[in-house]
């Protein structure tokens, strides 16, 4: 399977956002690169502004990475 692209990313990190993690929104996402193929991390924010950090691995699975954040 091709390897998902940056946009594919940043949608299956919002469709995720919208299923578990609902008031976050996905402030952008970044690709991981350096591996055989490329990762992408999205960074979404919170209502009480809280941060939360998202892999994407390159067939499009969305894993939470760490816990919530503030800043």
């Amino acid at each position: 399977a091709p390897e998902i692209t940056a946009e594919q990313a940043q949608k299956a990190a919002t469709e995720y956002a919208k299923q578990y993690l609902p008031g976050f929104t996905v402030k952008g996402t970044a690709p991981l690169t350096g591996m055989h193929m490329t990762m992408y991390q999205a960074e979404l924010s919170g209502p009480g502004g809280e941060t939360r950090i998202l892999h994407i691995n390159p067939w499009g699975n969305v894993m939470p990475f760490g816990g919530p954040a503030t800043r």
